[in-house]
């Protein structure tokens, strides 16, 4: 005869639970064959009830053990016996000892996993499987450490009875585990199972022990040294095998990050999701305590500034080549901001360039992938990981600057006569652009266009100029909107292109500075403390400046020269000539500010003349008369062979030293004008804030007439050169509407002509034309 082993819960009414003794006992009773010796039985007591409220309504004895068969009832307790024929034992899986079954009629299981943060995930039973042998046991080292029961009211009875009335004889092998806990004689056949009893019974937390960390043999690659944003090369160099995790491991030797807290965003462009992945993977290992990434590990550059900001990080860390092409076939790039949340300085960008050339090995840790769709807080190896909304931070920063009020009120008014048009070039900038433009200034739908961050921009060229903005340029012209705007891949540049005029961006950042008085950001400042611009940038802002009694600063290409002046409380608003405009709200530049604060200059503007539309040749207009024009064009060579870019540099270089074109006279062969070269110079740079000295930073070629040409070897690119020429010519206000409304390539033409000639740049670079012309339209 097969012996059968009955036993059963006291009998108990749970209160507010609608059972009664009978039923809670019914339930608590297991039955399961005897398959190995007792040689303890713990009497049942209230001490072993969950921390809920209990009555009971009968006094029940000590259980004793009869062979062969074992009850804790009695007839006088009139609970019927119930005798069957044991199911065959079947093994329970791991995950089992992390799930609990809940009562419902969908059969959910509850994730039982605890590392700190409670996990709780809810599913069926195979998805729930999936989720704790992927998630959790995949990766499994665990040690218990004791911690009171967790049991809330939506406990059923069936858990509670199950979790507090264990059967004694559910061991299944011959090799007793006996539980350690202090009067518990409770004894089983597998760890799994004393696992198992001591979660439920004892609250003991299941915890994953640090993920150990390896040391990954590896040796430097060549040319790892970050421009003035970062590294950028192309796809396939980032893939090969060590080089971005070289990269990685160099930027936390320089910054000593243990403890820390670090942004990791960027604008999803191609092998981003894998990099931010290897990051955290390093990070962690090289003992960063948090995270903080953007949801798809999206979040454009002036987003992150601001987070880095805001939440008081140690730095962050941006995937993106900014305004270049993106996909397996083009470029990417990793680039480090420090605790300002600007771009790193050079003493920073030196130290990991110094590491890159000498590093030996990595660490990282074996950790399961982070789920990046998912908002919330992970536990990572040592690390806690924050996904967090891309946008929300953002567009409150935004709404805090400028005047949303006004422009919502304006563009409610003139629904019909000013028509708006942003192009997100399908960059990072689509999500925040939806946020502002469609749900806070209520514009519709179809005032945004090409808003889906794509890895691979749609194919595009993510820089917002007339060459490759096109789209923009295209609609705009097409159905005469009043105000085109368009930003680059990672959000920090911008243009502002609308009917019948095209805003240089040196004259943007000029205009901005004069009407910084209608922001109520600056408001709140007192007014402006500072201006600022890139050195080959026109010097329009300069007349602002100097109009206004302003201390204003001239600097290297790069925003992280910027950051040193905002820091120190002598910068409000700066730009350059590259399409980037921002102010010291964060320290990066910022596409999307830029145009919220034109939108905010022409819904004051207009608020002023209730007669007559102000738009932006309106605004230009007016500038103009009051300050003049610094007609202003920049003509792009990208991808040159370096040796002829080089050979340009030093032809320019020993005219310099000698001084042979000092003084000379030329002569534009189309416009018949005369210029006369007054000087050359290399521009140099002296922080005034902490007295560190920038050289090499551009060749500026100067004439009797205040006009001026620069030219500087590019460092964003990521493959061959790129050669900037710069050309700039000043006319002054009193000559006049006609002079002044010039198209600017009309009135660049001869000194273009004259800067080509003196430098023999076609000779040295092989090309006719250039592959990029930036000019102001004005018409």
């Amino acid at each position: 005869m097969e012996h059968l082993f009955i036993s059963s819960a006291p009998p108990a009414t749970i209160v507010g639970s609608g059972l009664d003794d009978h039923h809670v006992a019914k339930r608590a009773r297991t039955v399961t064959p005897i398959n190995a010796n007792i040689t303890e039985v713990a009497p049942w007591s209230a001490s072993t009830q969950p921390n809920v409220s209990f009555t009971s309504s009968v006094n029940m004895p000590p259980p004793t053990l009869t062979a062969p068969y074992m009850s804790r009832t009695s007839p006088s307790q009139n609970i019927r016996t119930t005798f069957r024929r044991a199911r065959p034992s079947q093994p329970r899986q791991e995950w089992e000892n992390y799930a609990m079954e809940l009562e419902s009629p969908h059969c959910f299981y509850r994730c039982l996993w605890d590392d700190g943060v409670h996990c709780e995930y809810i599913a069926k039973k195979q998805a729930m499987k999936r989720h704790v042998e992927l998630t959790h046991l995949k990766y499994k080292s665990v040690f218990l450490s004791k911690s009171p029961p967790k049991l809330t009211s939506n406990f059923s009875p069936d858990l509670i009875s199950a979790t507090y009335v264990t059967s004694l004889m559910d061991s299944t092998g011959d090799k007793d585990h006996v539980c350690p806990e202090e009067d518990c004689p409770r004894a089983y056949g597998d760890a799994s199972r004393l696992l198992r009893h001591r979660v439920r019974v004892h609250g003991y937390i299941v915890r994953p022990t640090a993920p150990k960390v390896k040391e990954i043999t590896t040796k430097p690659f060549d040319g790892q040294k970050p421009g003035t944003s970062g590294l950028r090369k192309r796809v396939k160099v980032f893939q090969q095998e060590h080089y971005t995790e070289n990269f990685v491991q160099a930027i936390f030797d320089a910054i000593e990050p243990n403890g820390a807290t670090i942004v990791i965003g960027g604008d999803g462009r191609y092998f981003s999701p894998e990099t931010v992945q290897t990051i955290l993977k390093i990070a962690s290992a090289n003992g960063v305590a948090k995270f903080i990434v953007g949801k798809d590990s999206i979040l454009s550059t002036p987003a992150a500034s601001n987070i880095i900001r805001k939440y008081k990080a140690y730095g962050g860390i941006l995937l993106t080549a900014s305004h270049n092409p993106g996909g397996p076939d083009n470029d990417f790039g990793i680039k480090y901001n420090v605790s300002n949340g600007g771009p790193a300085p050079e003493k920073v960008t030196n130290a990991i360039y110094e590491r890159t050339k000498t590093i030996r090995k990595y660490k990282i840790i074996e950790a399961p992938p982070v789920d990046l769709s998912e908002v919330g807080d992970f536990t990572y190896g040592p690390s806690r990981v924050s996904i967090i909304d891309s946008v929300a931070d953002y567009q409150v920063l935004l709404e805090s600057i400028f005047d949303f009020p006004l422009i919502k009120s304006f563009l409610d008014a003139h629904r019909s006569d000013y028509r708006v048009l942003f192009d997100g070039l399908n960059g990072v900038t689509g999500p925040y652009a939806k946020a502002i433009f469609v749900s806070a200034l209520g514009l519709p739908e179809s005032s945004i266009q090409n808003c889906v961050p794509l890895p691979d921009f749609g194919g595009g060229h993510p820089d917002p100029n007339l060459t490759y903005a096109h789209t923009l340029v295209d609609a705009v012209e097409k159905n005469g909107i009043e105000f085109g705007a368009a930003s680059d891949g990672d959000g920090d540049r911008n243009m502002i292109y609308g009917k019948g005029a095209f805003v240089n961006p040196s004259d943007s950042l000029a205009i901005i500075a004069n009407w910084a008085h209608v922001i109520p950001y600056f408001q709140r400042q007192g007014g402006v403390k500072g201006l600022a611009r890139s050195m080959p940038t026109s010097k329009a802002v300069d007349l602002v400046a100097q109009k206004k009694g302003i201390e204003y600063f001239e600097v290297p290409t790069g925003w992280k020269f910027f950051g040193n002046l905002m820091d120190a409380g002598r910068l409000s608003i700066c730009g350059e000539e590259s399409f980037g405009t921002g102010s010291d709200h964060i320290r990066e530049k910022d596409g999307l500010w830029a145009v919220v604060a034109w939108l905010n200059i022409i819904a004051a503007a207009n608020a002023k003349s209730p007669k007559k539309l102000v738009g932006i040749n309106d605004i230009l207009q007016a500038h103009y008369e009051e300050y003049g024009r610094s007609f202003f064009s920049r003509y792009d060579y990208e991808e040159v062979p370096s040796e002829g870019a080089n050979a340009l540099v030093a032809h320019i270089a020993t005219a310099l030293k000698t001084g042979s074109l000092t003084n000379t006279v030329h002569k534009s062969k189309t416009t018949s004008t005369q210029f006369t070269i007054s000087g050359l110079y290399d521009f140099e740079y002296t922080d005034p804030i902490d007295k560190s000295v920038s050289s090499n930073q551009g060749q500026v070629i100067t004439f009797s007439d205040g006009s001026r040409v620069v030219f500087r070897l590019s460092g964003t690119g990521s493959q061959g050169a790129t050669v900037r020429m710069y050309v700039e010519r000043y006319v002054a206000a009193d000559a006049g509407p006609a002079e002044l409304g010039r198209d600017a390539a009309d009135g660049l033409k001869g000194l273009i002509e004259v800067a080509l000639e003196i430098t023999k740049l076609k000779q040295f670079l092989g090309r006719e034309e250039p592959t990029v012309i930036t000019v102001s339209l004005f018409h």
